[in-house]
């Protein structure tokens, strides 16, 4: 990806880091297709709740089975796709991260907007519980 290489090398690390958390396996889409797409595991374990449940109510008519055994031949680009939508989610994030830190200056309207911001970043999922911790105690100096 080209915006990954206008980062800096700590946006880099980072986005490497979470890219690779939150990534989709193909080979284990793949493997779940297979076996259990009757059932929809392979729906679920690409974020697509609602037609795992589908799958699932409808798997004693066999029709998901052999739904699932089409799809075989197309979820190696929905694995990708997907992975594409989590690459610019967590991208979008890091792109409006700004500094952390602003209390070492004495702004204390740029430590509010810092902890407001960490907040959205959190709750949108694109940092984790333990990240937002850290850069809140960096944000406010502790």
């Amino acid at each position: 990806m080209k915006q990954v290489e206008l980062l800096s090398p700590a946006q880099e690390a980072s986005f490497n880091s979470r890219y690779e958390d939150k990534k989709k396996d193909p080979t284990t889409a793949l493997l779940l297709c297979l076996i259990l797409g009757g059932i929809g595991a392979h729906e679920f374990y690409l974020n697509n709740v609602n037609k795992g449940v589908i799958y699932l109510v409808f798997c004693w008519t066999f029709i998901p089975g052999v739904i699932a055994l089409i799809q075989l031949f197309t979820i190696q680009k929905r694995v990708k796709d997907e992975n594409d939508a989590i690459a610019q989610k967590i991208l979008a994030g890091i792109k409006d991260q700004g500094p952390i830190g602003s209390i070492g200056a004495g702004n204390v309207a740029g430590v509010e907007a810092d902890l407001t911001k960490l907040q959205e970043m959190r709750d949108s999922g694109t940092i984790s519980e333990d990240e937002y911790q850290q850069l809140r105690k960096k944000s406010l100096g502790l």
